[in-house]
């Protein structure tokens, strides 16, 4: 949740980062305007994230995978569909990708709390039992592991972010040529 707030906060006022990437000021409104609506985003990347964590400890990293690649054939037509318009939606530009992410981000993060509710995968996890008092040395020992885990994934969506910004002081055909580029598999790129 705090990781959440944080990446939160700093997508929707991001003044001191547009300065520091030298974002040129004709793209600023649009960049803020990407940026606030990514925000969105990020909430359920990250729930999601802790799903994709939690199937690759119980050995399953499968099932992220083939969610992943489904996500990616929604996502691809969805992104086209916003940036371009059609079909009663009017054209969004860059900021039609990050409403693509949004919905995508959602979509797949309810399929992933529907998995963990209903598939016999996770019951032994007993997740849906009432919390029960904290044990500070167990937690202690996860955040061992789950700090420079959750840094790693950090620095790779920080990354991106602001890869999208320097790219951004270059002009719009180039900010829109580097999410497209984002938007393909890995193994189209």
């Amino acid at each position: 949740m705090l990781a959440a707030v944080a990446g939160v906060v700093g997508l929707l006022f991001p003044g001191a980062l547009l300065q520091s990437t030298e974002v040129p000021e004709a793209l600023q409104a649009d960049v803020r305007q990407y940026l606030g609506v990514l925000a969105l985003a990020l909430p359920p990347a990250l729930l999601f994230r802790m799903y994709s964590t939690l199937n690759q400890s119980s050995g399953k990293p499968q099932l992220v995978t083939w969610l992943q690649l489904a996500s990616l054939a929604v996502k691809v037509p969805l992104t086209i569909w916003f940036v371009f318009g059609g079909l009663g939606v009017a054209p969004m530009g860059a900021v039609g990708c990050a409403r693509a992410t949004v919905a995508v981000n959602y979509l797949f993060v309810g399929l992933a709390l529907w998995l963990v509710r209903t598939d016999a995968l996770y019951q032994p996890y007993a997740i849906w039992r009432p919390i029960e008092r904290p044990d500070w040395h167990a937690i202690g020992q996860f955040a061992r592991l789950g700090i420079p885990a959750g840094l790693a994934i950090m620095v790779e969506v920080t990354s991106f972010t602001l890869m999208s910004l320097f790219i951004a002081r270059q002009g719009t055909l180039a900010a829109a040529a580097h999410r497209w580029h984002r938007t393909l598999p890995q193994c189209c790129t």
